[in-house]
């Protein structure tokens, strides 16, 4: 697709985010993170930084840094999310807007986990 799309394409875009679902679910979180930082550039090139889909590529890739149990990453990338998602108008009620804004009480890993619970949530109300 990148030969007859070009490489800042959309739809490369989810392409690449795909290969780093699948080098994720292989185990191999190091290798997904690149694909995963891959996706979200050509994302925020082709659409812009306030889209819904930026805001699905940046949960992708707080997952992808939980699993490697980088808890501060992961919770910032998902913090941008839900910041991404809140300018944008679907995560504009009460609970989401709440728990995008988790608090540093507990575990980084729980911590990390209910930010991307947040994120997914606010991505469901996209699709």
């Amino acid at each position: 697709r990148e030969r007859a799309f070009g490489v800042d394409h959309k739809s490369v875009g989810g392409l690449v985010n795909n290969i780093g679902n699948i080098y994720l679910r292989r185990g191999d979180a190091v290798k997904a993170e690149a694909f995963m930082r891959r996706a979200l550039a050509i994302k925020r090139a082709a659409l812009g930084d306030h889209h819904p889909r930026v805001t699905t590529s940046l949960d992708n890739l707080a997952e992808t840094l939980l699993h490697q149990e980088r808890y501060a990453d992961a919770i910032a990338v998902a913090n941008a999310a839900c910041t991404v998602g809140i300018a944008t108008g679907i995560a504009a009620t009460v609970k989401t807007s709440a728990n995008c804004n988790v608090s540093t009480i507990g575990s980084p890993r729980n911590n990390a986990t209910m930010m991307i619970t947040a994120t997914r949530a606010t991505a469901r109300m996209i699709r």
